[in-house]
């Protein structure tokens, strides 16, 4: 055992996501990875789909695999929104 904290997983972000947001347990949070094929843009990012009950689904763009995402990712990420235009 290397002591490092255990890499986070799709589950974690969901239930991240499920938490910042406050989301109810009928809201939909779905998380995959995916190629960025874009110019500057990484080679894999993480896409959470968010589909509040009652309210507009949207996306959180993370640039970096699932395995690499860390909290701050995605508190950044919903403080000021992604760069993909």
């Amino acid at each position: 055992m290397n002591g490092s904290a255990p890499e986070p997983g799709s589950a974690d972000l969901e239930r991240w996501v499920r938490e910042d947001l406050h989301l109810a347990d009928t809201s939909v949070v779905t998380v995959s990875e995916r190629a960025c094929t874009k110019p500057g843009c990484a080679p894999v990012e993480t896409i959470v789909d968010v589909a509040p009950e009652g309210e507009e689904p949207f996306l959180i763009r993370l640039t970096k695999p699932v395995a690499e995402v860390e909290r701050m990712d995605l508190i950044a990420a919903l403080a000021f929104g992604d760069d993909h235009g």
